[in-house]
């Protein structure tokens, strides 16, 4: 129908010109005109109406479209405990995988989920988040960094047992003056944080004496007190010490030095501060961490009933015995 008036508005354009130019006829002229205004006039009722949508509108449906598109709410930091434990949780895309490098938990119909966590060596770190559609895909459906911070970074030397508690948790072990936390402890001394394994108080315990000079506000620790933190600092390493498997020592040959001692087992030693600790992985299954004294050039057998043993840990089966002696129980 919109082509026949097309044509008729053409041609009664047409015809007007021809009755004004060529042959001139009023009459014809007018039937002419009044034609091409009704077909005008017609074209533009008839014509399709093209609404514009709203903008309104189109930002709504962008919206649904966003909504569809895959995406997780996951918190971007987490603390961890004392152990390195912790409980990354948030919602994802429901019942897919939630991936952090071996480890995997699977989200429910709402798309929650909880993931299990241990840092390494207990140290802040940042880990990335992967959502896939099982726990052996590769190919990831959305990603996202988190940073998980370790409860070491909030503890310093001087705390009470109690604070540190309320930061790390509940002890694995806890032995009124040394307290374990998996591999990692701490020792207090008159209910104070004096020493421990985790790398964060490396630094305050080399600068704890100068610390405790210029805070005029804390007692001055007897000697005996001092020599009682220096034993504890020194049990510290050689917990840890005596905990490194065996195959770590060996490939640290920069840091460790190892030999297999006929009659001991295979003997490793490591300088800490001042002090050598000397370990024995005894063929009866005992490993031994001994402070080895170096003005001694030969150590008689008999010194083993000078021994202070302290049971850490046990592993595998493997019972771990901490010595800490002042002689070596070995040839020179």
């Amino acid at each position: 129908m919109i082509d026949l008036l097309v044509l008729i508005l053409l041609s009664s354009v047409v015809c007007i010109w021809f009755f004004i130019k060529k042959r001139p006829n009023k009459t014809f002229r007018n039937l002419a005109i009044l034609t091409s205004a009704i077909s005008f006039i017609a074209i533009g009722v008839l014509a399709p109406n093209k609404q514009k949508i709203p903008a309104k509108e189109v930002a709504s449906s962008e919206k649904s479209i966003a909504k569809k598109a895959p995406s997780i709410n996951i918190k971007s930091n987490f603390i961890a405990n004392g152990a390195g434990a912790v409980t990354i949780s948030g919602i994802v895309i429901p019942n897919k995988y939630v991936k952090i490098g071996a480890d995997s938990a699977k989200a429910d119909d709402n798309g929650n989920f909880k993931l299990q966590y241990v840092l390494p060596n207990s140290e802040t770190t940042t880990v990335k988040i992967r959502i896939v559609n099982d726990e052996y895909d590769t190919k990831a459906l959305a990603t996202k960094d988190i940073k998980i911070k370790s409860a070491y970074d909030s503890i310093r030397l001087g705390m009470t047992k109690d604070e540190i508690t309320k930061i790390l948790g509940t002890p694995t072990v806890d032995n009124q003056n040394v307290i374990y936390y998996g591999t990692q402890s701490l020792s207090f001394i008159d209910n104070r944080l004096v020493s421990g394994t985790p790398n964060q108080l490396a630094s305050q315990i080399s600068n704890s004496a100068s610390e405790s000079n210029e805070n005029k506000t804390k007692k001055e620790p007897t000697e005996q007190q001092k020599q009682q933190a220096q034993q504890e600092h020194v049990r510290s390493f050689a917990r840890t010490f005596g905990n490194k498997p065996a195959q770590e020592i060996q490939e640290k040959s920069y840091a460790y030095s190892s030999r297999n001692v006929a009659g001991l087992g295979m003997v490793y030693m490591w300088k800490v501060d001042k002090d050598i600790l000397m370990r024995i992985d005894g063929s009866d299954n005992i490993t031994s961490v001994y402070l080895y004294d170096k003005m001694l050039k030969m150590v008689k057998v008999s010194c083993y009933t000078k021994d202070i043993q302290l049971l850490i840990n046990k592993r595998n089966n493997i019972t771990f015995i901490i010595n800490l002696i002042y002689s070596l129980p070995s040839k020179s």
